[in-house]
């Protein structure tokens, strides 16, 4: 479906109007991004300053497609620490400044990261598997949240564009590229409002996952639509040119390193060769490091700098332990589990089973049990899994593996919120979809 506009505000073709705006982290600034009908004859520009009648400071970017529409990066760098910030998309940037049409842009705002290690609460929200479908109540709890929220940490499986077919007969999503519009314009209130940060699952990897990359372009394989509708700091945190497949920032006190659990590591589930034929991204063949070769690099930093960042946390789309276990679990374990314990990596949120699960610290499959709310000095990282956003494939069933988890919920739709207070005291909780209640806490303290 080239340059399907389905699931696009009306009007959006005729103005070349900005949609879908949404904002990223980056070191000391933060990307805006954008998608629009038509190619801009010139490099897309963003004006801001810190008061919304001041947007004295312009900064250019880069617009790339993949023969759908056309998407827009704009990095805003050398930003003060937790600061407020208000921008606007420069409508045609070929223009001089003074004839730019300001009707065509609103002014929106966000705050940057505080500095890293400072002391200062922060909350997050956690979504995971999340798409168009049975995702209202969710959506609609995360957007009520954002003054409340710092960022938003999305777990792969992002707008399941691949499961189009599922949904005939729903304007702006009935194709593969509408069903990204339409998602992604529906989270415009939260993505251009607060960072959203993301990484991939495997309904990310191609435009459909029944036959595989066999059965769509080339320019819809291989993770293109998520490599090009993101921006996440791949460059920024040594990862060279993988385009969002994996990535790391800093936050105040902690430390976030977001994985590609599809593919680049041996025997990944969606890897070259397999169906979906995701990769190779990393490693021989390529012109960056691999992504265990970058990974033990980053996570060997992050252990050494604990005085400053004493919170370590990773995510993935997959599992690596879970009460009724998926396809990938053993690769994961072989691939992941040592670098984690051995850098002591404080919590691991996954999702890609549809329901939500809190497990023990876990290492070589031996669990660290618990009585309570409260995990005081674990020895091995907390496993959270969180892939109940909503999505049209629904819920998952199982029953609980009282060796290895503490609390589990296959019923419920709903998003997690984790709040980093300082150094020894961080707190997470489960919320469920249907009425915002909290449905399981957990506090993670080291003393």
């Amino acid at each position: 479906d080239p340059l399907d506009l389905k699931g696009l505000p009306f009007g959006y073709y005729a103005n070349n109007t900005p949609a879908a705006v949404r904002l990223a982290l980056v070191p000391r600034g933060m990307v805006v991004s954008w998608q629009n009908a038509a190619s801009y004859s010139a490099p897309p520009k963003v004006l801001y300053g810190k008061t919304e009648t001041s947007l004295t400071l312009a900064v250019a970017g880069s617009q790339h497609t993949y023969g759908t529409v056309y998407f827009n990066d704009v990095v805003l760098s050398g930003l003060d620490p937790s600061s407020r910030y208000f921008f606007q998309i420069v409508d045609n940037p070929a223009l001089p400044l003074s004839a730019h049409n300001y009707e065509l842009s609103s002014t929106w705002n966000f705050t940057t990261a505080p500095t890293k290690g400072e002391v200062k609460p922060f909350t997050i929200t956690v979504v995971g598997d999340m798409g168009t479908v049975n995702a209202n109540g969710t959506s609609a709890a995360v957007a009520a949240l954002v003054p409340e929220t710092d960022f938003v940490l999305h777990i792969g499986d992002i707008s399941y564009a691949d499961d189009f077919f599922m949904r005939p007969g729903q304007p702006g999503d009935d194709t593969y590229e509408s069903t990204w519009n339409s998602w992604q314009v529906w989270q415009q209130p939260v993505t251009a409002a607060i960072p959203y940060m993301v990484l991939p699952g495997n309904h990310e990897v191609t435009c459909q996952e029944v036959l595989g990359h066999i059965a769509c372009p080339e320019r819809q394989n291989n993770f293109t639509a998520y490599r090009h509708r993101f921006r996440m700091p791949s460059v920024e945190s040594g990862a060279g040119s993988v385009q969002n497949m994996w990535h790391s920032y800093d936050y105040g006190l902690a430390h976030f390193i977001n994985l590609n659990t599809e593919s680049d590591y041996p025997n990944s589930p969606e890897g070259p060769g397999t169906r979906l034929g995701g990769g190779p991204f990393g490693g021989p063949g390529t012109p960056n490091p691999s992504q265990l070769a970058w990974l033990e690099k980053d996570l060997q930093a992050a252990n050494a700098s604990r005085s400053v960042t004493p919170w370590i946390i990773v995510s993935g789309h997959r599992p690596i332990y879970s009460s009724i276990g998926s396809e990938a679990d053993a690769a994961m374990y072989q691939a992941f589990e040592n670098l984690f314990v051995r850098f002591r990596v404080d919590f691991y949120f996954c999702g890609h089973i549809h329901y939500y699960e809190r497990l023990f610290p876990i290492a070589a499959h031996v669990a660290q049990p618990f009585t309570g709310n409260t995990y005081t000095n674990p020895k091995a990282p907390v496993y959270i899994i969180n892939g109940s956003a909503g999505n049209v494939e629904g819920l998952h069933q199982g029953t609980i593996n009282k060796n290895i988890s503490a609390f589990l919920n296959i019923n419920d739709y709903g998003y997690g919120r984790l709040t980093v207070f300082n150094a020894t005291h961080s707190h997470w909780g489960y919320y469920k979809a249907q009425d915002r209640a909290l449905n399981d806490e957990l506090w993670v303290v080291h003393s």
